[in-house]
């Protein structure tokens, strides 16, 4: 992993002490439940898209040349229905 920079170094340690002190205090906010899930929704939709990321890069590794070896399907968007 390559050093970080000075400008790096210091945005990590904001964000650490504003993460502490976010979850010092989290309980004090009025709706805190309601920030708590959508903070797990955010890490959630997070995860999903680093496990897809995976899963591309796993099967691009199965090529030699992806761009010419890998069959891709067209799916059809699903039709839309208009309301009158």
């Amino acid at each position: 992993m390559p050093a970080l920079t000075s400008q790096q170094r210091w945005l990590l340690c904001v964000t650490l002490c504003v993460t502490q002190a976010f979850w010092d205090n989290y309980k004090d906010l009025k709706d805190w439940e309601k920030v708590i899930g959508n903070i797990d929704k955010g890490e959630q939709k997070i995860q999903r898209q680093a496990d897809i990321m995976n899963m591309i890069a796993a099967k691009l590794e199965k090529y030699k040349n992806p761009w010419q070896e890998m069959k891709v399907r067209a799916l059809q968007a699903p039709k839309l229905h208009a309301h009158a």
